[in-house]
């Protein structure tokens, strides 16, 4: 009586993955079953950080060693994975809507311009505070 076939999309609606901030990776077999379906972060932003941290981990590691099992050096294995702990952590995480660097150098500009800065505000400027006062008539 009815066609009841729903309407076959013409165009690619590109939307969809513009702010997705991972490739996606699948695993398929050759029939096209999936077996495994992992997701990257990729950026500049989870590179750098992930160099970063595992420098850090390797140096602490390096100065605090982990004991060994069976002639396998854990070190390395635990600083790369909380190496890519962190790094994940660092590149999804929002901190006030912000990415994690912009909040790190708003804090450091605050820190910079409120914090160390003791001088007084006075006319949207700042200006060295005078302790005496002296009154003419």
């Amino acid at each position: 009586m009815f066609n009841c076939k729903p309407m076959e999309e013409k165009y690619f609606d590109f939307s969809k993955g513009l702010k997705a901030p991972y490739t996606i990776q699948v695993l398929k077999t050759p029939k096209g079953q999936i077996i495994w379906t992992f997701a990257q972060p990729i950026g500049l932003d989870y590179i750098l950080s992930l160099v970063v941290f595992f420098l850090f981990f390797w140096f602490l590691f390096g100065a605090f060693p982990l004991p060994t099992f069976s002639l396998f050096q854990s070190n390395l294995a635990v600083s790369g994975l909380l190496a890519i702990f962190l790094a994940r952590k660092y590149t999804e995480k929002e901190i006030d809507g912000k990415a994690p660097i912009q909040y790190l150098l708003g804090s450091f500009v605050y820190f910079k311009e409120w914090v160390l800065d003791k001088r007084v505000i006075y006319q949207m400027k700042r200006v060295e505070e005078i302790k005496e006062f002296s009154f003419k008539r």
